[in-house]
This record gives C-alpha cells, sequence and structure tokens, in this order.
C-alpha cells in the first residue's frame, strides 16, 4: 500500500512540476488564463459584461485538486492515503477537499478518515464542517467518528451540547 502511495505522490509532483515548467511566460507561472470574452447578447437584446479573470493556483493547490481526485475514484487504500496527505497539508484548499470528501464519498471509510483529518485540523472551519456532517451523515460508524471529532475539537464545557444534538438528530 505504501510503495503504491509514494508511486501516486510522485507521479503527481512530478505531473506539477512539468505543468509548471512548460509554461512559456515564467512570470505567469502557476496562474489560470482566460480569454476575454467581448460582450454577450441576450435574447432580450440587452448587452451583458461577461468578465473574465485570472486564477492564481499554487504547488499546494494543484496538489488538493490530484488528491482529491484520487479520494474519490482509486480503490479504498489508495482513496484513505489521499485523505490522509490532504490533512497533513492542512491549507485552505486541503481542507475544502476534506470537506468535499466528508459529504460526498460513496466509501464510509473514506469519510471517516476525512472526518478524522478534520478533527486534528481542529480549527473552527473544519468543527463547522464536521457539525454539519453530523445532521447529514446515515452511517452509524462514520456518525460515530464525526461525534468523537468533534468533542476531541471543542472546549470541555460544550461537549454536553454536542451529545445533546446529536440525540435530537437521531430522533426525528
Amino acid at each position: 500500500m505504501k510503495t503504491s502511495f509514494v508511486v501516486v505522490l510522485g507521479m503527481l509532483f512530478l505531473t506539477t512540476d512539468a505543468a509548471l515548467a512548460s509554461n512559456d511566460k515564467p512570470a505567469q507561472r502557476g496562474v489560470t488564463d482566460f480569454e476575454e470574452v467581448p460582450d454577450a447578447v441576450v435574447a432580450t437584446g440587452r448587452e451583458l459584461p461577461i468578465k473574465s479573470s485570472k486564477t492564481e493556483l499554487d504547488g499546494d493547490d494543484m496538489a488538493a485538486n490530484e488528491l482529491l481526485k484520487i479520494a474519490n475514484s482509486e480503490e479504498e487504500s489508495l482513496r484513505v492515503a489521499a485523505v490522509q496527505v490532504l490533512g497533513e497539508m492542512g491549507t485552505p484548499r486541503a481542507k475544502a477537499c476534506l470537506g468535499i470528501v466528508l459529504y460526498g464519498n460513496s466509501m464510509g471509510t473514506v469519510r471517516a478518515a476525512a472526518a478524522d483529518e478534520l478533527g486534528n485540523i481542529g480549527d473552527g472551519e473544519a468543527v463547522y464542517t464536521l457539525a454539519i456532517a453530523l445532521d447529514t451523515e446515515r452511517d452509524s460508524e462514520v456518525r460515530s467518528v464525526i461525534n468523537a471529532n468533534i468533542e476531541r475539537a471543542l472546549p470541555a464545557d460544550s461537549t454536553s451540547r454536542v451529545a445533546s444534538a446529536e440525540t435530537s438528530s437521531r430522533t426525528k
């Protein structure tokens, strides 16, 4: 398992470096270019301005995107490994990817791993993501992992509120 994960991670970084190196404009490295689009004419005859923008992507963001793809499309062990790497990254995009995995992955073990990683991060955004997921998760094992991570991340006096919220959501 570790060997295939290292190979996948190596391929990810090689792909990212190759993409950055192939860019002809060194000053534009890491920037996604969009063509300028002229004003559009809609059926009403009114012109609507369409603005284009440039979004900067750094290496961590591109790696997080690739790890999200792995977390949603590979075998279970690679999915869990990708989720663990996202948790270690801890960047805003990596946290967002963990939330996507927590809400949308088809495998309960992968969702539970995402909950663990968000619990390890433990900041306000991560706890909020876990709290929302606790309300929507149907798998009881994943719910217990989410609840344990919320309790671990919250101060001791607020854990009683989490337990009462879980009890009330189960009775609905």
